[in-house]
């Protein structure tokens, strides 16, 4: 007669191991590596779309930068119209001299118009430069994200085997 220890078995005796609980515990470790793998690339292809979203944001920043730019130096050219226009209203009779006077105050707010163009275009180039790390970043986490699904699937495909 075998003599029986603590835990209730034989000695001697090896333990009872249901193969069919071992399967469906693979089955279901194999159906949930699956399912990541899916979301992993739902997820790459994601960050694919919000990188050339913002390459197109990029894009339209840098455009807008080269306009403003572009208006910028149009309204430096204004004002030195303005001034050369006012030099010569200070030749004329002295009836004139109350144009001269208006000509000089919009003169003035050309000037500040094209400091606020400039600070502005500055700003705007800032932005382009965030949004181009922003883009590199995003470009890094969808290369991470792709390592990471085509890691889940080669377990996968171990876990089939």
């Amino acid at each position: 007669m075998a003599k029986q220890k603590i835990n209730g078995r034989a000695s001697g005796v090896a333990p009872h191991l249901d193969s069919g609980i071992v399967l469906a515990q693979a089955q279901q470790v194999s159906a949930t590596a699956t399912v990541l793998s899916r979301i992993a690339e739902e997820v790459a292809e994601g960050a694919d779309q919000q990188v050339r979203a913002l390459d197109r944001a990029t894009t339209g920043l840098k455009e807008m930068t080269g306009s403003l730019k572009d208006t910028a130096a149009q309204a430096d050219s204004v004002a030195a119209s303005t001034q050369e226009l006012v030099s010569s209203i200070n030749e004329m009779a002295a009836s004139i001299e109350q144009v001269t006077v208006n000509t000089s105050s919009l003169a003035d707010s050309i000037t500040r118009n094209s400091a606020s163009i400039q600070q502005n275009a500055s700003s705007v180039q800032h932005v382009t430069g965030t949004s181009e790390e922003m883009s590199t970043a995003a470009q890094q986490v969808t290369a991470s994200i792709t390592s990471m699904a085509g890691f889940i699937k080669s377990v996968a495909a171990i876990r089939r085997r």
